[in-house]
């Protein structure tokens, strides 16, 4: 199951912010009423909230709708705007911005930021919630939790644990609401613990995707001239770009290391001071009714 994380922020008029805030508490917090019921039917939606970021004196001010769903982005936004779509439109009516219905999952997707770590994405750390676990099949163990419960208090019974255990997955097998107990279903979140170099590997493609593809932008610049421009062989184009890869890797290690000093220096000089207060200080700070 994939997981959708969705963050829109939609900006308007700051001199509306008050009649939006006033609108959502309308909603209930958590949500009530109808959009509540149409969200657990919807039954996609793990987390979801919208509120109004302003800052005073600012004469902007956005209105942020974070959610967590299954599936992904671009089709939670189209899901939203067909579940709760008109309370959505309720809050831009509120803010001063009209949409039309049919067009609300585009407009979501227009103003929807991705949150992450690469270069081109707004700056941020996801929560996952529970990953690999769809809403449906939350509500379902949930509600076969609870007949669990209900079960065990009518058979308080004392009996031998594993004739219990046996006795309850026999009845839980006769109900077919709860034949998919039976099925396993995998949920990489409870699996094995991978060994290190299977955990190195998916760490490595990340920092490449999201952090170090830079670093591979002039090598290949340098084997396409290498080749165009002065005519070289494909083994020479390579090895321009390799000494290219070479130089970038030194620069950068340079770089760090004068980061790294410069920050020990930073940190070194940042000493916290020991020395008291002076007497005529602390006495400005201290009430009549307690006089030193």
């Amino acid at each position: 199951m994939t997981h959708a994380f969705v963050t829109v922020t939609i900006p308007f008029a700051s001199e509306r912010a008050q009649d939006v805030n006033n609108l959502l508490s309308t909603l209930g917090n958590p949500a009530q009423g109808a959009i509540a019921a149409a969200l657990d039917e919807g039954a996609f939606v793990h987390f979801m909230s919208i509120v109004v970021v302003h800052k005073e004196g600012e004469p902007q001010a956005h209105l942020v709708l974070d959610a967590s769903a299954d599936g992904y982005a671009q089709a939670a936004c189209a899901r939203l705007a067909g579940t709760i779509g008109d309370k959505i439109c309720e809050v831009l009516q509120a803010a001063g911005l009209t949409v039309p219905g049919q067009d609300l999952g585009a407009y979501l997707e227009k103003y929807r930021r991705n949150v992450g770590p690469g270069w081109f994405s707004t700056p941020g750390i996801l929560f996952a919630g529970t990953p690999g676990m769809s809403v449906p099949r939350i509500k379902a163990e949930a509600q076969l939790a609870s007949w669990i419960r209900d079960w065990l208090e009518r058979n308080r019974n004392p009996e031998p644990a594993l004739e219990k255990l046996q006795r309850l997955r026999d009845e839980i097998f006769k109900m077919p609401d709860y034949k998919w107990a039976f099925v396993a279903e995998p949920v990489p979140l409870l699996g094995k613990t991978p060994r290190l170099s299977a955990a190195v590997r998916p760490l490595l493609v990340s920092l490449v995707r999201y952090l170090l593809w830079p670093l591979f932008l002039l090598p290949v610049v340098a084997a396409i001239v290498s080749l165009w421009l002065f005519r070289r062989s494909i083994v020479h184009a390579f090895l321009d770009a390799l000494l290219v890869f070479g130089l970038e890797i030194a620069l950068a290690g340079i770089g760090l290391g004068i980061a790294y000093r410069w920050l020990r220096r930073q940190e070194e000089a940042d000493a916290p001071r020991r020395s008291w207060p002076a007497r005529t200080s602390s006495r400005k700070t201290t009430s009549p009714e307690r006089r030193p």
